[in-house]
C-alpha cells in the first residue's frame, strides 16, 4: 500500500490508540517503550482489566454506539486516546486537515436541486472554489506546497504568518480589515507608502509601451 498522491482525500488509520506519559508499560528508563499507535484491542484489554470488568466492548460486527462511547471514556481515564490520528502509519498534522478545507465546503452546493447531474455538480464545485476568496490557511498551504515551504514554516515559528489582502500608504490590511503598520516590505514603504500613485502610473505607462523588463543581467533598459 502506498499513500495516494493527492491532498483532497485523507485516509485515517483505525483501531489504534496512543498512550500518554502517565501510562507506564515498562522499559521507559531505556526509552524502548512503544506508546504510539498501539492496537486498540490490546488497549481495551488493559483498561478493562484495570477496571476489573470481565466483558468485551468491541467484538462482533455490530457495536452499540453507547458501548463505543463508554470504552472511549474508560480508555481516556487510564491515559489512552484515539488521537493523534494517523494515516498510513504517519501522524496526521494540522496542515493535512487544513489542506482539505478548500475542497469541501458545506455551502458549495447550496441552491442546487437534489437530482442535479453529477458533471454539473462537479463544475459548480470547481467554479465555486475558483471564485471564493481563499482563507488564510489556504493561502499559506498553497505557498507551502508550491513556492517556499521553508519560508512558511519559518514565519509560523516566528508567529508572523499573516496574509494581507490589501495595502494603502504605510498600512497593510488582513482578512478582517485590521490595519498593520508596515515597517519591512520594500524597505521604503514608510517613505513612499504602498502603491504610490505616481509610481503606479509610471510603471503602467512603461509596461503598456511594452518596455523591456527583467533583463538586468543582459541589458540596461
Amino acid at each position: 500500500e502506498t499513500r495516494p498522491a493527492r491532498d483532497d482525500i485523507l485516509i485515517i488509520d483505525g483501531g489504534c490508540v496512543t498512550a500518554t506519559d502517565a501510562v507506564k508499560l515498562g522499559g521507559e528508563s531505556l526509552n524502548v517503550t512503544i506508546k504510539q499507535q498501539l492496537n486498540g484491542c490490546m488497549a481495551e484489554t488493559i483498561v478493562l482489566a484495570l477496571e476489573n470488568r470481565r466483558e468485551n466492548f468491541s467484538l462482533g460486527r455490530y457495536l452499540a454506539p453507547e458501548k463505543v462511547l463508554e470504552i472511549g471514556e474508560i480508555a481516556e481515564r487510564h491515559g489512552f486516546f484515539a488521537y493523534p490520528l494517523a494515516s498510513y502509519g504517519e501522524r496526521i498534522d494540522r496542515q493535512s486537515v487544513t489542506n482539505l478545507k478548500r475542497y469541501y465546503h458545506h455551502d458549495i452546493y447550496a441552491g442546487e436541486p437534489a437530482d442535479a447531474a453529477l458533471p454539473a455538480s462537479r463544475l459548480a464545485f470547481i467554479d465555486a472554489v475558483i471564485a471564493q476568496t481563499p482563507a488564510r490557511e489556504d493561502t499559506l498551504d498553497r505557498y507551502h506546497q508550491y513556492i517556499n515551504p521553508m519560508m512558511v514554516d519559518f514565519l509560523k515559528l516566528q508567529r508572523c504568518d499573516n496574509v494581507f489582502r490589501s495595502a494603502a500608504g504605510t498600512q497593510l490590511y488582513d482578512d478582517a480589515g485590521e490595519a498593520f503598520l508596515d515597517m519591512v516590505a520594500g524597505y521604503g514603504c514608510l517613505n513612499l507608502g504602498h502603491n504610490p500613485q505616481p509610481v503606479v502610473n509610471a510603471l503602467k505607462n512603461y509596461l503598456d509601451a511594452q518596455g523591456p523588463n527583467f533583463i538586468q543581467y543582459i541589458s540596461i533598459p
